[in-house]
C-alpha cells in the first residue's frame, strides 16, 4: 500500500471512528435542527410581512405559494406570537394567506382565520372609540367568515363566529347603521347546522364530510336549530337594508326544501328589489322550484326563463325551462327549448355554486378594501 493510500486510509478511520467520540457535546439533534430552521423561516417570513406592511400588496402570491410543512410551522410561530403586540398588518397578512392556501388545505382556513380573531382580539382601543380599526376588524371577520363558506367549512363557521361574538355584538351596537353582512351570515350558519346535507348536496361536498365526522351529540352539547329557527333568523337579518333581499331569497331555499311551498313562495315575492346577479339568478331558480311544487309549470317555466336571462351558459335551468312548459302542455315550446338545452355546453358557467358559496364570492374586493386600512 503506498504512503498516500495508507494517509486517506487513517483519516477515514478517524472520521468514522474516532471523531464522533472526541466531543458529544458537538452532537446536534433532529429537533435541534427542525428548531433552527423553523426559526430561520420564522425570520424570513418577517421580512416578507415586514414588506407586506410597508404595502407590497402582491408579495404574499409572490413568496407564499408553497404551503409546506416548514413554512406552516415558522407561520404558527409568527403569528401566534403574544409578543407581537397589536398590529393591524398581522391579522392581514394572516387573512392573505388563508385566501391564498385554503383552497389547497382545508384546516389551513381554521388555522390561520383563528390566528386573524386572536390577533384582532389584541387591540388596546375599546370598540366604539376608533371607527377606522372597528371597521377594519368588522371586515376583517367578514372576509374570515367568508373564507369558511367559500370552503363549506360550516362546523368552523359555526366555531368562529361563537369566538368573535361578543366583539361582533358590541361593534353592531356601536355602529347599528353600518353595513354589515354578519346577520346574514349568522342565519346561514344556522342553517347550515341544523340542514347542510338537505341545503349543500355535492355542491359543498366538504360540508357533508366535517359534520359526519362529529359521530352525534356529545353530553350536554346543544342539539342543532330547526329549519324553522333558521327561517327566522333570515327574516331577522332582512332586517338590514344591505341584505334584505339575499335573507329573504335564502330563508326561500330553506323553505323549499322542506315542501314549504305556501311561505317559500311568500318570502321569495317579498325579495323584489333586485340585487347582485348571483342573488337575482338564485331568487329565480328558488322560484320556479316552489312553484314546480306547487304544481304550477307555466308560471314555474316563466321563472326559469329568467334564470336563463341571468345565467345564459348554465344547463340547469334551460332543463327546468323544458319540462315546465311539458308539463304545461306546451309541446312544440318544451321541444324546441329541449333542444337549446342540448347546445349548452355541460361545463358552462352556472352561478349556482356561487351562490351556495355565500360570502365567497366578496373576498376579493373586501381584500382589496381591507388593504386600504392598512396605507
Amino acid at each position: 500500500m503506498s504512503r498516500r493510500a495508507f494517509t486517506r486510509l487513517a483519516l477515514a478511520t478517524c472520521l468514522l471512528v474516532t471523531c464522533p467520540f472526541t466531543d458529544r457535546s458537538l452532537a446536534v439533534t433532529p429537533q435541534q435542527v427542525k428548531a433552527e430552521q423553523i426559526d430561520a423561516r420564522r425570520a424570513e417570513l418577517q421580512k416578507i410581512l415586514d414588506q407586506y406592511s410597508a404595502g407590497d400588496w402582491d408579495i404574499v402570491s409572490r413568496t407564499l405559494q408553497k404551503a409546506d410543512g416548514l413554512t406552516r410551522a415558522a407561520l404558527r410561530a409568527l403569528l401566534s406570537d403574544k409578543e407581537a403586540g397589536w398590529k393591524p398588518a398581522r391579522a392581514a397578512f394572516a387573512l392573505e394567506i388563508g385566501a391564498l392556501w385554503g383552497g389547497g388545505f382545508f384546516f389551513d382556513l381554521d388555522t390561520f382565520t383563528r390566528y386573524v380573531r386572536e390577533i384582532l382580539a389584541t387591540r388596546p382601543t375599546p370598540i366604539g372609540q376608533n371607527a377606522a380599526e372597528d371597521r377594519f376588524e368588522l371586515l376583517c371577520h367578514q372576509i374570515a367568515l367568508a373564507l369558511l363558506e367559500g370552503a363549506g367549512a360550516w362546523p368552523m363557521h359555526r366555531n368562529y363566529l361563537t369566538a368573535a361574538s361578543p366583539r361582533l355584538v358590541k361593534i353592531e351596537a356601536a355602529y347599528p347603521n353600518i353595513l354589515n353582512r354578519i346577520p346574514l351570515m349568522r342565519a346561514m350558519d344556522a342553517a347550515m347546522f341544523c340542514c347542510s346535507t338537505v341545503l349543500a348536496g355535492k355542491a359543498i361536498p366538504l360540508v357533508n364530510m366535517v359534520i359526519s365526522s362529529n359521530g352525534g351529540l356529545r353530553p350536554g352539547q346543544t342539539p342543532p336549530p330547526t329549519p324553522e329557527y333558521a327561517v327566522l333568523m333570515f327574516e331577522t337579518a332582512a332586517r338590514h337594508a344591505g341584505v334584505r333581499q339575499e335573507a329573504l331569497v335564502r330563508g326561500a331555499f330553506v323553505l323549499e326544501k322542506y315542501d314549504k311551498v305556501t311561505e317559500g313562495l311568500a318570502m321569495v315575492d317579498r325579495a323584489t328589489e333586485p340585487g347582485d346577479p348571483i342573488v337575482d339568478y338564485g331568487a329565480a331558480i328558488i322560484r320556479a322550484g316552489l312553484l314546480d311544487r306547487a304544481g304550477r309549470p307555466a308560471e314555474a317555466a316563466d321563472a326559469y326563463q329568467a334564470a336563463m336571462k341571468i345565467g345564459p351558459g348554465a344547463q340547469i335551468p334551460a332543463i327546468g325551462y323544458a319540462a315546465a312548459l311539458q308539463r304545461a302542455g306546451q309541446i312544440e315550446d318544451a321541444a324546441a327549448a329541449a333542444q337549446h338545452a342540448r347546445r349548452i355546453p355541460a361545463n358552462g358557467f352556472d352561478p349556482w355554486p356561487t351562490f351556495l358559496r355565500a360570502d365567497a364570492r366578496f373576498v376579493p374586493t373586501w381584500l382589496v378594501q381591507m388593504r386600504a386600512f392598512l396605507k
